[in-house]
């Protein structure tokens, strides 16, 4: 039941109206090492999404945007072809933001500090995997870091 519970506010949490100070439409998220530019939102059925209640790019907390791999736009289906010292690129609010991927983890579903503030800023980008890392299962999440570029 607790899963259930925090599934569910994840994925209201997920489809909420972006909060005032920012505006979704404005950011964007390039990764050549995959292929991928598109949109940032605040739905993830629409392509990447900011999770609400992590901080945004140039703020100086952890950042974290959610993908899916097989579903609707298929966003993060290559997030597992990222290497160490792959680049990212966010433009949020006017500004390009460059980061470089450190490290991958697989995770359970039940580790739900993922996205928790650490004291500096990175970006983390998650998706559903399998515990290989390829697409897809419910019970697992690949989870890409990357650190500001210097």
């Amino acid at each position: 039941m607790r899963k259930l519970l925090i599934i569910t506010a994840l994925a209201l949490a997920l489809a909420a109206p972006a909060q005032a100070g920012g505006n979704p439409w404005r950011a964007f998220i390039n990764i050549p090492a995959i292929g991928l530019k598109a949109r940032v939102t605040m739905d993830v059925d629409a392509g990447p999404a900011f999770w609400p209640v992590t901080g945004r790019p140039g703020g100086g907390d952890t950042i974290a945007i959610a993908g899916h791999r097989t579903t609707h736009t298929r966003p993060f289906n290559k997030l597992d072809r990222l290497r160490h010292g792959d680049r990212i690129y966010v433009r949020y609010q006017g500004r390009w933001r460059a980061y470089v991927v450190t490290g991958r983890k697989i995770l359970s579903v039940n580790h739900l500090h993922v996205g928790d503030s650490i004291g500096h800023e990175r970006l983390i980008l998650t998706a559903c995997s399998r515990p290989d890392g390829s697409p897809t299962s419910a019970s697992y999440r690949i989870a890409v870091y990357a650190l500001p570029a210097s």
